[in-house]
């Protein structure tokens, strides 16, 4: 019995002792068995709980589902032209972004839409453009309380590189 547990035990006997009803060896096996039950409860709900599907799956399906439907295709049409075929509940699941979807069937899905794979993914977000050295300097004087000779160096070191050159602003 691991070391943790025999502690949770000992203290519940303790506990359990105090009270003039449950002192009874009868009362301490009952309680036990409450705490063991409890305890397995616990870590099988912990296995089972359903993981989050990533944005992007609900993005892929609202995709192929307008791909599917441009096409007059059944959600089963789609699925048995899969290899291996899936189900249209499966489809469906896909669609609805609450089922991944493997690399193979991805490939799959695009030609069977006659479509190219870069379509049926989202269009990436530009990246947010980088803060300016002026920028730089405020943040780290209101952070850091530097005299500004030691603000400019460290300003001037923050800025992206581009190759081997600095990028001027």
């Amino acid at each position: 019995m691991p070391v943790f547990r025999k502690t949770v035990l000992l203290s519940l006997r303790m506990v359990l002792a105090k009270f003039s009803f449950v002192q009874s060896p009868t009362a301490v096996k009952y309680w036990r068995q409450q705490y063991l039950i409890s305890d397995i409860q616990a870590r099988y709900k912990s296995r089972i709980v359903a993981t989050k599907i990533e944005p992007i799956y609900g993005v892929l399906g609202s995709t192929i589902q307008k791909l599917r439907e441009a096409r007059k295709m059944t959600q089963a049409q789609l699925g048995r032209s899969l290899t291996p075929q899936s189900t249209r509940a499966s489809i469906a699941n896909i669609e609805q972004g609450k089922q991944r979807v493997l690399v193979h069937t991805f490939v799959q899905l695009a030609k069977a839409l006659e479509s190219d794979m870069k379509d049926l993914l989202p269009a990436s977000e530009p990246a947010p453009p980088s803060p300016s050295v002026h920028d730089v300097e405020r943040e780290l004087s209101r952070k850091l309380n530097l005299a500004t000779p030691q603000l400019k160096k460290l300003a001037r070191a923050t800025r992206p590189m581009t190759g081997s050159r600095r990028v001027k602003e």
